[in-house]
């Protein structure tokens, strides 16, 4: 051998192994071959590839890797390239040993000698069945939905993607945006059909991760690395993937899931395709939100304008009627045919000019403005007294997008107020003759009054006076009988001048008049508790008198309702040993509440509506003195403050009563007014 072919040799054997070690590290397949197309060598990515060795894939064995549905269009394509020398590029499938298929694309190229001929072909193997694959299924649900839209749109793509992950479930699920933490799901595929919709709990679930962040895969065994998710388990998943949905503005919406009982294959493959349906379930679901919003807003300024007795339009930027409310077309006898779309210059002015129109300048300048036009203003188109209000839509920014004009009709406006200028003219009269009726009553009253107090007290004191004068002159030649009478006639006659006393007490407290200031009740309390124990300075008992409660008020008239209220409190538990009066404040009905509360004799609830009558008493007599005025007169002070008063009790075990001052219960008032009618 000469040098030179020795060199040529060396040179030959150095470019190969530099060639064989590039093809190891490339990623993707290597082939070489003879201009008949016989295999001479292969890098192992081709045999990964392929599925075969490079043995196995030399001369013509490489055909076994072709799919057989391929070969001949494959054994075409090379022979025309062989016969022109040119370059080629193909896609085919190879099928491997183990039956999988697996999508390639072919490029090849002819490989020239040292001298430039061409002794053969070198090209690539590229895998491509993860694109085959997205392809394909981006087709075949796209397919399917193409034509749909709204609920059928999702109905179709759960079903779809069900179908091309081989899966049991797949489901779309939408963001509370109440609770962040849960997803109502929107639409439901499971086992072949579409069923119910259920409340996910995101905390503890593979979806916790997916929703607002990125698509999460699980080939297997989710349903163990997610334990508490008890919807895994009812499911009896095995297999987990979901993607998020976003809005056109990139905020959380939801996501869309499928899962499997069993591990999920190609799931790497088939993680495109869920993200290219997360984004189009999100266009759907923002353009029927969208729609659904604006159909709503429609609708709701229909029925609420429609209710409107003002006839009301709305007019573009362009001065077209954009739409009208029931009100307008039957005052102008038209029909939203005849309206819509149409010129509102037009309307106002049959040319369409009218320079001087105060409302078409207010609507042309953008300005919000109330007119009025009387039935021969030359652009009343009415021909009746009007109110037109002219308000300008503006959008978040500002910038006008609308007009609204309201026409208020002024004829019934102005004969109501006809009728309530001549009313009140009439309530005036009946008001002052009520006040002269209501004078003339005090009067008689304070005559009435006058005429007990020293009328009926006279003979009172006669009666009283010589029943006194026989016992102390002659009480010794009566008899026990007569002493009897006597005695009975001058009780009777004390206590009916005690009534008398506690009847004028009643009339002053309601004719009085009141002087409002701030009352501290709590010193009034103190005050009517210290008299009472110097009467009755044996008695032993616990008094509790929150301090610092105030009201605004009548001094005088409302120490008269504590000295009623304590005073009778202090007088019903005098038969316990250990007696016990509360005053103090609670909140009932949100309303400031104050109470008198004892452990007393009580009383039957069943009478309470007596409580408050005039001589109305629930113990006789010789148990407990008394006139059967005093609650009378609470009642009457306290509605005189608008408030009012009332009981609680059982017999026995004491009693509570409770009164408002300035604000009266409506559970309560209706009792307090029907006790005032029957004093």
């Amino acid at each position: 051998m000469t040098s030179e072919q020795q060199e040529k040799t060396e040179s030959a054997s150095n470019s190969q192994a530099g060639y064989e070690a590039l093809a190891r590290i490339v990623p993707v397949g290597i082939f070489r071959t003879d201009l008949e197309g016989s295999c001479i060598f292969v890098n192992q990515r081709w045999c990964d590839t392929a599925g075969l060795s490079s043995e196995q894939a030399m001369g013509s064995g490489w055909v076994d890797a072709l799919h057989p549905d391929d070969r001949d269009r494959i054994f075409s394509e090379c022979c025309q390239a062989a016969a022109g020398l040119h370059a080629f590029r193909t896609t085919c499938r190879f099928r491997r040993p183990n039956g999988k298929i697996v999508w390639i694309q072919v490029d090849a190229t002819v490989e020239p000698d040292e001298q430039g001929e061409p002794v053969g072909y070198v090209g690539t193997v590229t895998d491509i069945s993860a694109q085959k694959i997205t392809d394909s299924a981006v087709r075949h649900i796209a397919a399917g939905v193409a034509a749909e839209i709204g609920d059928q749109f999702f109905q179709t793509l759960v079903a779809r993607l069900a179908e091309m992950f081989d899966s049991a479930y797949a489901f779309i699920g939408l963001l509370d945006p109440g609770d962040l933490t849960y997803v109502d799901s929107y639409v439901v595929y499971a086992h072949g059909s579409i069923v119910d919709n259920f409340r996910y709990s995101l905390p503890g679930t593979p979806c916790e991760h997916v929703v607002g962040k990125s698509t999460c895969m699980h080939r297997t065994g989710v349903a163990d690395e997610f334990p508490e998710d008890t919807m895994l388990v009812d499911m009896g998943a095995d297999s987990y993937m979901g993607s998020p949905i976003f809005s056109s503005n990139g905020e959380p919406m939801g996501l869309i899931v499928v899962l499997d009982s069993k591990p999920m294959d190609n799931i790497e493959e088939l993680k495109p395709v869920l993200e290219i349906f997360a984004a189009r379930a999100g266009a759907e679901i923002e353009r029927m939100l969208s729609g659904q919003a604006l159909t709503k807003s429609v609708s709701e300024w229909t029925q609420a304008l429609d209710h409107f007795s003002d006839a009301v339009s709305l007019v573009d930027l362009d001065g077209r009627f954009l739409r009208a409310n029931r009100a307008f077309y039957q005052v102008t006898g038209t029909t939203s045919e005849d309206i819509i779309g149409s010129d509102a210059a037009t309307f106002m002015h049959a040319d369409g000019s009218a320079p001087d129109c105060p409302v078409c300048q207010a609507r042309l300048n953008m300005e919000d403005s109330l007119i009025v036009m009387e039935s021969d203003h030359a652009h009343n188109p009415f021909g009746r007294p009007t109110e037109f209000t002219v308000k300008v839509i503006r959008d978040k920014e500002g910038v006008p997008q609308s007009t609204m004009v309201a026409c208020h009709d002024l004829v019934r406006q102005r004969a109501i107020e006809n009728e309530l200028r001549d009313h009140r003219a009439h309530l005036e009269v009946l008001v002052s003759e009520r006040t002269r009726e209501l004078e003339l009553a005090n009067k008689e009253l304070e005559s009435f009054a006058y005429s007990v107090s020293h009328d009926l007290r006279a003979p009172l004191r006669a009666i009283d006076g010589f029943s006194q004068a026989l016992l102390e002159d002659h009480g010794s030649q009566l008899d026990d009988t007569a002493m009897s009478h006597l005695n009975r006639v001058r009780a009777a006659s004390q206590r009916m001048g005690e009534l008398i006393d506690d009847i004028l007490n009643l009339s002053r407290v309601t004719r009085s008049s009141m002087a409002r200031s701030n009352v501290d009740l709590s010193s009034i309390a103190a005050a009517v508790v210290n008299r009472l124990r110097e009467i009755e300075p044996e008695r032993e008992v616990d008094v509790r008198i929150e301090t610092g409660l105030h009201a605004s008020g009548d001094k005088a008239l409302l120490g008269v309702v504590l000295d009623n209220l304590i005073g009778n409190a202090w007088k019903y538990s005098s038969g316990e040993t250990r007696a016990r009066i509360e005053f103090g404040m609670t909140e009932k009905s949100g309303r400031q509440t104050f109470f008198v509360r004892d452990n007393g004799v009580g009383f039957d609830m069943k009478y309470a509506h007596k409580l408050f009558g005039i001589f109305q008493r629930l113990h006789r007599a010789e148990e407990f003195e008394g006139t059967g005025v005093g609650l009378a007169t609470v009642q009457r002070v306290l509605q005189r403050h608008h408030g009012c008063v009332w009981a609680e009790a059982k017999s026995g075990k004491g009693a509570s009563f409770y009164f408002t001052i300035g604000y009266v219960p409506e559970h309560q008032a209706d009792a307090a007014q029907t006790a005032l009618e029957r004093v």
